[in-house]
């Protein structure tokens, strides 16, 4: 009986090898499942931030060598943590173990490490907003705009590296004056046309010429039988560094003008008069600064006056070459604004050093100008001078020719399909009567163009000249109106109308005279 006692109070009596202090007493299978997991979540924390400056901060019951579970950093024990760990602090750590609410283990999104450095706010970057990519753009259903082609248009024609664009007007005129003389008389006058426009296709450099040729003839009324002509040419070369080279060149042939002071009287046909023009020379932009200087050379020549009884008289004492060059200055105050100033010398030359009359007319030649240059891209354009012209002739019973001169030409539209162009130019005339120095003749014209329809374009044009003879109180007053509409039927054909009067009045006996006008003509083109 007694040794059956002893045996149930041995089994009820827990092991004593449990009870010795170095052993951590009861395995709690939670807190060690606990322990595997952040151990594992340190070995991948090190794999990750192997700089211990990038690793995430720990807890500070971490830091103290506490672990939240309760579990000790050496669980397998050690001598030390055998020493001072009370005996049920196993059971405690187990409880409050199981009464934390630990969260679970996070699988990291990436494996690329990252630095945690802090940047300034986007919206305190110089560059926010500004950006190329931050433009606005346009819906991607919607095509791009193009400009839309004039239906009536002449398309031309090209060839190698130029556009041409030939014409061909040919109508009858019907007028009160055929000549525009004292003594001219009314017809019916045919009148062909032919114009030739060339302008170049270049990238960087530029040339134009524009040409014409028409041929007068009378069908009824008074005789009329003339031809002239003309050629305007242009090139402007890019030179680079802002200096650009200008070279122009013209020609111009016609019959010597009915109202011209020096015509010859009694004649059958006016002299042909013959103008070569040629010019050269260099622009240069230095900052602010626009400087200009050219050169030019001007041929004037006449063929001989044929009188109605078959005899000729020479014009050779009126050929003339004249050379000059021209310096300006301008200072640009805005894009579309500069101010300028320049001044021309020059010297005319007769073929013949003394005329038939004994003078001597050849001169020197001096002008200052100081005016406006306007540029206002499509809406204004232009410039406008005035200024002082002076020639002094070698013979010195001749009075010098000194004016006060306007030139310029303003180009407005002041709205879509309206064109608007005021021109005016002071010019010195040489005479050829003795005793005679010239006279000064003043022009300007203003004319207004509207294109009614795409096809139908109206001009209407007031003109008037006044010329004041050297060394008299003569002088000449001129007046001139004109109307003009064109319908473009297609491309490349079209019909022109137009009227027109002048009139001249003189201070001189056997100037006056009146014409009117009208002109009725189709035009070819391509």
């Amino acid at each position: 009986m007694l040794a059956t006692v002893s045996v149930v109070a041995l089994l009820a009596t827990p092991a004593a090898a449990q009870d010795l202090p170095p052993l951590r007493g009861e395995v709690d299978e939670n807190a060690t499942s606990q322990y595997l997991l952040e151990r594992d979540r340190q070995m991948l924390q090190n794999q990750l931030y192997p700089d211990s400056a990038l690793q995430p901060a720990q807890p500070a019951d971490e830091v103290r060598g506490v672990n939240r579970t309760g579990i000790s950093e050496n669980p397998l024990g050690s001598d030390e943590d055998a020493e001072t760990a009370p005996l049920d602090g196993g059971d405690q750590d187990a409880a409050e173990a199981e009464e934390e609410d630990v969260p679970a283990a996070r699988a990291p999104l990436d494996d690329t490490a990252t630095g945690g450095v802090r940047q300034p706010a986007v919206e305190t970057d110089p560059g926010f907003g500004r950006a190329e990519a931050a433009t606005r753009q346009p819906a991607v259903q919607v095509r791009p705009r193009t400009a839309v082609a004039e239906p009536y248009a002449a398309e031309g024609i090209r060839a190698g590296s130029f556009i041409l664009r030939p014409s061909v007007e040919q109508g009858l005129r019907g007028t009160t004056n055929a000549d525009s003389s004292a003594t001219g008389r009314s017809a019916t006058i045919s009148e062909t046309t032919i114009r030739l426009n060339a302008e170049s296709d270049w990238s960087r450099h530029s040339a134009r010429v524009n040409a014409y040729a028409t041929a007068r003839r009378s069908i009824s009324g008074q005789d009329l039988d003339e031809n002239l002509g003309g050629l305007d040419a242009g090139l402007d070369l890019d030179l680079g560094r802002d200096l650009t080279g200008i070279g122009r060149f013209s020609y111009e042939v016609r019959p010597e003008s009915a109202n011209s002071p020096n015509i010859v009287e009694g004649t059958v046909s006016r002299p042909l008069r013959h103008i070569v023009t040629g010019s050269a020379g260099l622009h240069k932009d230095i900052g602010k600064l626009r400087l200009r200087l050219v050169g030019d050379v001007e041929r004037d020549t006449f063929e001989d006056a044929e009188l109605s009884n078959g005899d000729r008289i020479s014009q050779e004492d009126r050929n003339s070459t004249t050379l000059s060059a021209t310096l300006r200055g301008g200072y640009e105050l805005s894009p579309a604004l500069i101010p300028f100033a320049e001044i021309q010398a020059g010297r005319k030359t007769y073929d013949n050093r003394i005329d038939s009359a004994g003078y001597q007319r050849s001169a020197d030649i001096f002008a200052a100008r100081a005016g406006i240059a306007v540029d206002l891209r499509e809406k204004l354009t232009g410039e406008l001078a005035l200024g002082w012209l002076r020639e002094k002739f070698d013979d010195d019973r001749l009075d010098p020719v000194s004016a006060f001169t306007v030139d310029g030409a303003i180009n407005w539209s002041p709205r879509r399909g309206w064109d608007v162009r005021l021109s005016g130019a002071t010019r010195a005339e040489a005479a050829t009567s003795a005793g005679e120095s010239g006279s000064v003749l003043y022009e300007s014209r203003l004319a207004v163009t509207h294109e009614l329809r795409r096809n139908i374009t109206t001009t209407a044009a007031l003109g008037y000249a006044w010329r004041d003879y050297v060394g008299s109180d003569d002088h000449d007053e001129t007046f001139t109106a004109e109307a003009s509409a064109t319908w473009w039927i297609n491309r490349y054909a079209g019909l022109t109308g137009r009227l027109a009067y002048e009139t001249l009045k003189s201070t001189m006996e056997g100037r006056d005279y009146d014409a009117t006008s009208a002109f009725l003509g189709v035009t070819v083109r391509r």
